[in-house]
């Protein structure tokens, strides 16, 4: 678990929560949109450009004696679906066939099919970041992938459609299956597949004592610097670590007719005048993120997270609407 600290220095103040307006936690994660306005810059910690690299993990070697899941292996169908933050996501489950043990691994590539036949590819395999494969067994664990799209593109808000009735998935083993959609999967602004990932639901993460908001304009244009603030807020009863210095991921994400396009820089917290949250108070930090001059312009997903190797704990999450523009 990242653990958190702050010192307090004249011009950097740490806010208690009795006196400024604290973040409210979200019900599954700490989960905050952006503010009115921007913290006053007398109370904000400078940015300070600190890229970090982040080594993708090895990936684990498939079990002895477990093959790659074929075509013949498997029945799928969708599952779940959803919107939310801009997106739609639909969850395609992953099934063994009797006295069938196989093993899924990566992305898959998502092929959509039309009504009329025709195809577009929605998401292509892929490999980079994998971890671990997932085991599916004959009357016990099964596998899912979220299929996801963009929701809130200019073509979508103008009411244009391309719509998939059916997902074609194909399998590391060999082989592909076709997954009826019934309402059909909406692509029109762009889509993307998760790894495989296990149906076995994992443990309830503990909730972390921070939460985060962002406070940014609504708009900012495409081979411009987002400047924007991030507040963290100590909602429990003791001070929080900030050793080691933590390190948070934000991201710009826009879904056109043309593709997915996404500015994001994984970067590490000024600490240098930070040592301590104390309790019930709060930390404004400044931010910055440079948007990529080939950005597509539109409506699109803003986030922000601290990154964390530790899955048993909920690490503090922001999200704020914003509009990339051409300038």
């Amino acid at each position: 678990m990242r653990r958190w600290l702050l010192v307090l220095a004249p011009a950097l103040a740490v806010t208690a929560c009795g006196s400024q307006q604290s973040a409210s936690r979200a019900p599954a994660a700490d989960v905050e949109t952006a503010s009115a306005s921007p913290t006053p810059a007398a109370s904000v910690i400078p940015w300070i450009d600190a890229p970090v690299a982040i080594a993708s993990p090895s990936p684990t070697p498939l079990p002895s004696g477990v093959p790659l899941c074929s075509a013949g292996d498997v029945t799928a169908r969708a599952g779940q679906h959803g919107v939310g933050l801009g997106s739609y996501h639909l969850q395609l489950v992953f099934l063994a066939r009797p006295g069938v043990r196989c093993a899924l691994r990566y992305g898959p590539l998502v092929v959509g099919i039309r009504a009329n036949g025709t195809t577009k590819v929605l998401s292509p395999a892929n490999s980079e970041g994998y971890r671990n494969p997932v085991v599916v067994v004959s009357g016990k664990d099964g596998a899912e992938v979220d299929l996801s799209a963009g929701d809130a593109c200019d073509a979508r808000l103008a009411h244009r459609s391309d719509s998939f009735p059916t997902a074609r998935v194909s399998l590391p083993g060999g082989g592909a299956v076709d997954i009826a959609v019934p309402d059909g999967f909406e692509a029109i602004c762009g889509s993307a597949a998760s790894y495989f990932e296990s149906l076995v639901p994992a443990p309830a993460p503990r909730a972390s004592p921070l939460t985060a908001s962002i406070a940014a304009p609504a708009t900012v244009a495409r081979g411009a610097e987002l400047d924007y603030t991030v507040t963290l807020t100590n909602t429990g009863a003791a001070a929080y670590d900030l050793t080691p210095c933590p390190v948070y991921r934000e991201f710009v994400t826009t879904a056109t007719t043309q593709g997915i396009s996404e500015s994001e820089q994984v970067e590490s917290l000024n600490c240098s005048v930070v040592e301590v949250i104390p309790p019930r108070s709060s930390v404004t930090f400044a931010m910055r993120l440079d948007i990529r001059n080939d950005q597509q312009p539109g409506p699109s997903k803003f986030g922000w997270w601290i990154e964390s190797a530790d899955d048993s704990v909920t690490q503090p999450t922001a999200n704020a609407p914003l509009t990339v523009v051409s300038g």
